[in-house]
């Protein structure tokens, strides 16, 4: 048989992935690794946030509407639309009404 160098490094990756998941297993349980990535993750998303409010006060100087200033007047849009929908078909009732009489 001739050696294949395919079957070889399928092998060797699905070796590496087994090793790998068990490492990475063995390390989240650790509660010392789970504290420290929880650490981690509130600077991250402390300086998310200090970076979302430079931009917000940044955009409100420049007088350009941000995304929640954005959705706000979509949700808007969407209560005037849905309203006047409304107000169509009580109209259309009212005429079908008054079409019968």
């Amino acid at each position: 048989m001739f050696f294949d160098p395919t079957q070889y490094q399928k092998q060797y990756y699905e070796e590496m992935e087994k090793l790998f998941v068990q490492q990475f297993n063995s390390m989240l349980q650790n509660p010392n690794v789970l504290s420290q990535l929880g650490k981690e993750m509130s600077k991250g998303l402390d300086a998310k946030k200090l970076m979302d409010d430079g931009l917000s006060s940044y955009l409100e100087k420049a007088n350009i509407p941000s995304r929640n200033d954005i959705a706000k007047v979509l949700q808007y849009l969407q209560t005037i639309e849905s309203r006047i929908i409304s107000l169509e078909e009580k109209i259309e009732d009212l005429s079908d009404k008054l079409d019968k009489k």
